[in-house]
């Protein structure tokens, strides 16, 4: 124990050392009674020195402590010993205003003259103690972010060993202790990431402080794979780590929903560009399969009433050759025999031998459409348990889309192949069976026959019962056709009342005539035809291949040849085409040919035939005629020419071609001070298949002809075949200011009550009915009938076919207003015409008087 003599120099060497010391020093008594501080601890204490000589130490000690001080600083005293800064037990020091804070104090006896002292440096602990408070803060609040991180943390020293895991990384990885050994990590890699994953820890351990961001697939601590990403951190030279820091995510979800996804495209991208059904479907198992490694995946489509087993599409997966084929087709039974298919959902299907098998059907737009069976079987059943439900859905919609898309190409093409009306085979699939049996023949020596057949006087059914009554006689003769033929024959409906058989591996021509009898005979026999029973016939026109070279448009020629013979010779019977026909159908051909580039070569020609009012005896009106003048062949009669373009379609530029020659003409009669009203025939395919109205407005603009000077005339029959559609033509045709006129009046099938709405100026009596005036009593009621029925209706009439003086008197007698036939004047080319006219009338010609219109467009 140092002892420190009194004396004048020592205490002030004493006061010195007291007053510089950096900590607030207080000696204290042997009686605990403060004798002496220095600076440092009036600023600590906020005292006065004067306030704190004298006073107990315990007065620095907060109230709660002072007693355990005291009985502390006594025991110290009793034994004194050094003390060091910090030793001991936490202190607090109460300042003059009461608040309080932490200190540390060393303690050492200080032995003076004055008797035994303590001497006690005081330190103010408060900024260092809140540091502490901070870091352990700091700490805690670390080691709460890196154990609850949803992502995995953990160290690898350099032998590949991990010292450190958070609980993300054990929930995967397990236990570090598990992973302890050297290389246990990177064993863990599949096979195809170990190699790149030990070089890029290599490449780590060569730069300190590096990064890298990698992704890999490794085993968990259950053995299934997972998919990671992360970012790895080379700390080996930082010592409070010592490795590599890996922050890594589970992403194997994400991965296979972004697979599924790919997979779920890629099967849309082979539906979309009409792939076939199977790879398809094949693409829907490849879709499982790649969530479901192991599995084996079934698909198989059924018929749509559920009849006959399953018919499998597909087959694919890694059990093959195990009991996988056996339980996906008792599952896919199963489904079968299931009223409800669409109440199968998405579970096990708890049978004894399926516990690891799910049957999913595949329900079309209605709950008892089933389309088809997907199935998956895995080895164990736990697979499909963990698996995510959304990838068989996926599978389950793709597959259904794939179906679907196959049923609407069956349907589509059903429909492009079949009449709808009928279902039969319609004209494209008669031609490819037609031409597969030729083929055939070629090969197996027997012949084939095409019968054409045409349903009698159908128009009949259609105008009396309405077209629903012909709709189902269509249907029934069809039936009746269809009972007959063998296995290998086909009959298809053409369109209207055209059937069409094909007759294949016959012997001879009269067995494919006995074929074309029997037919007639069946469809003969009376049907129920609107609640009555009616006898149907037919005409059937035949022909049969015996060359090896037949080709089937040829014979289908030859069989519409046939036809027309059989319609010819009285109809409900049966013609088969031979050589007569064959020059015939020749020379058809011919006239057809020749027919289509008659008018371009200028072969077509107009005449004109006056029309004579009966009373005064002037020309009223010409009818405009069409004449062909075939070269090396001389003039073609319309009665040969006119059907065949009606036929082929060439009537249509035809006669166009005739109302703007005729227009033209006409204007130049005009020009001439000569007007003459011209009256042009026009077709029903004219009136059907071309836009007549803008044609006729096309050739009064060209022409500059006033609308009152044209009338169109159009025959009964071409009126009756629609007339909703020919009404709204006609009405296009008289708001431009032209009349209508209807040609043939009395041979067709007229309601009163369409003839009452239709725009009609004028009857034209049929000559046949005009030849029998005088001679026929019958005749002459008709055309008195007619004259009265257009008298009540406002039209006028005109007598075709006068060519006797009594017979222009009948006319003139029975009210007719107009006659044209020969006795009148015959049809005569323009020049002709026009000096006929002037011969007979002079230099005036009288004005047609039919009432100024004017064109006011086509609407």
């Amino acid at each position: 124990m140092a002892r420190i003599r009194a004396g004048e120099g020592a205490e002030r060497l004493f006061g010195s050392l007291l007053e510089s010391a950096p900590d607030g020093m207080v000696i204290v008594g042997h009686d605990g009674r403060i004798a002496l501080v220095n600076a440092q601890t009036e600023q600590l204490f906020g005292y006065a020195r004067d306030e704190l000589v004298g006073q107990p130490v315990e007065v620095l000690v907060p109230t709660s402590m002072r007693a355990a001080h005291a009985a502390h600083r006594t025991g110290f005293s009793d034994h004194s010993a050094a003390r060091p800064m910090g030793a001991g037990m936490d202190l607090l020091g109460q300042r003059k205003d009461g608040t309080t804070f932490p200190v540390e104090i060393s303690l050492a006896p200080l032995d003076t003259e004055e008797g035994h002292f303590v001497s006690a440096a005081v330190r103010d602990v408060s900024e260092r103690r809140r540091a502490v408070q901070a870091l352990e803060a700091s700490e805690r609040r670390l080691a709460a972010l890196v154990g609850n991180a949803s992502e995995m943390i953990y160290v690898l020293d350099p032998e590949g060993r991990v010292t450190y895991a958070n609980p993300a990384a054990i929930a995967v990885m397990g236990d570090p202790e598990e992973l302890a050994e050297p290389g246990a990590v990177l064993s863990r890699l599949h096979a195809d990431d170990r190699e790149r994953g030990l070089a890029e820890m290599r490449r780590r351990l060569e730069q300190p402080g590096g990064e890298t961001w990698t992704d890999f697939r490794s085993r968990d601590r259950n053995g299934r794979w997972r998919n990671l990403e992360g970012l790895a951190t080379n700390l080996t030279d930082d010592p409070s780590v010592g490795g590599i820091v890996v922050h890594a995510r589970d992403v194997t979800e994400r991965v296979r929903a972004a697979k599924l996804l790919a997979a779920q495209r890629e099967v849309l991208v082979r539906i979309a560009t009409g792939e076939p059904l199977a790879v398809c479907l094949e693409a829907v198992a490849d879709l499982v399969l790649e969530q479901l490694p192991g599995a084996l995946v079934q698909l198989g489509v059924v018929d749509r009433n559920l009849a006959g087993p399953v018919r499998l599409l597909v087959r694919k997966g890694a059990m093959e050759n195990a009991e996988g084929p056996a339980q996906c087709a008792q599952a896919m039974t199963q489904v079968l025999a299931s009223r409800r298919p669409d109440q199968l959902a998405f579970h096990d299907l708890h049978c004894e031998r399926l516990r690891g098998t799910t049957a999913l059907p595949l329900v079309g737009s209605t709950s008892e459409d089933l389309l088809g069976i997907l199935t998956v079987c895995v080895p164990e059943p736990a697979m499909l348990e963990e698996l995510d439900p959304g990838v068989l859905d996926v599978a389950r919609s793709m597959a259904k889309i794939a179906l679907e898309r196959q049923r609407d190409l069956d349907r589509l093409m059903e429909m492009a192949l079949h009449d709808e009306l009928t279902g039969l085979p319609n004209r494209t699939l008669f031609l490819d069976r037609l031409r597969q049996a030729l083929e055939a023949e070629r090969r197996t020596g027997t012949m084939s026959a095409v019968l054409f057949c045409d349903v009698d006087n159908l128009k009949v059914v259609n105008d009396s019962l309405g077209h629903s009554v012909g709709d189902q006689l269509l249907r029934d003769v069809a039936a009746r056709i269809d009972e007959l033929l063998r296995p290998g024959d086909t009959v298809a409906r053409f369109g209207g009342d055209e059937f069409v058989v094909l007759a294949s591996e016959l012997r001879s021509e009269e067995e494919a005539l006995l074929v074309a009898e029997r037919i007639v005979r069946q469809v003969r026999t009376p049907l129920s035809v609107g609640g009555l029973d009616r006898v149907v016939t037919l005409s059937v026109g035949l022909a049969v291949a015996t060359a090896p070279s037949a080709d089937a448009d040829a014979l289908l020629a030859q069989a519409d040849a046939a036809l027309y013979r059989a319609k010819a010779l009285g109809r409900n019977r049966a013609e088969i085409f031979d050589a007569d026909l064959q020059q015939l159908a020749r020379a058809r051909l011919e006239t057809e040919s020749a027919l289509r580039s008659a008018l371009a070569e200028g072969q077509m020609s107009l005449h004109f035939q006056p029309q004579v009012d009966v009373l005064s005896g002037e020309v009223t009106c010409a009818e405009v005629l069409l004449r062909w003048h075939r070269p090396e062949h001389g003039a073609v009669s319309p009665a040969e020419f006119v059907p065949l373009a009606e036929e082929t379609g060439l009537i249509v530029p035809i006669g166009e071609w005739v109302i703007r020659d005729a227009c033209r003409q006409a204007a130049t009669w005009v020009a001439a001070g000569r007007p003459m009203a011209l009256a042009v025939n026009v077709s029903a395919r004219q009136l059907t298949h071309s836009d007549i109205a803008s044609v006729v407005q096309s050739a009064l603009l060209e022409s500059g002809l006033s609308p009152q000077l044209l009338r169109l005339e159009v025959t009964e029959t071409a009126i009756m075949e629609d007339v909703g559609v020919l009404n709204e033509t006609l009405d296009r045709l008289t708001r431009l200011g032209v009349t209508i006129s209807i040609d043939d009046f009395g041979t067709g099938y007229s309601s009163l009550l369409y003839l009452k709405r239709l725009p009609v100026s004028e009857l034209k009596i049929d000559s046949a009915f005009v030849q029998g005036l005088g001679t026929d009593v019958e005749d002459e009621t008709i055309v008195t009938g007619i004259v009265q029925l257009a008298r009540a209706l406002g039209l006028t009439t005109v007598a075709e076919g006068v060519e006797t003086q009594e017979q222009l008197t009948w006319v003139r007698r029975l009210g007719c207003t107009t006659a044209q036939g020969f006795l009148l004047g015959r049809p005569m080319p323009a020049n002709v015409f026009w000096q006929w006219l002037v011969a007979k009338h002079g230099p005036e010609v009288p004005q047609p008087r039919t009432p100024l219109r004017l064109v006011d467009g086509v609407s």
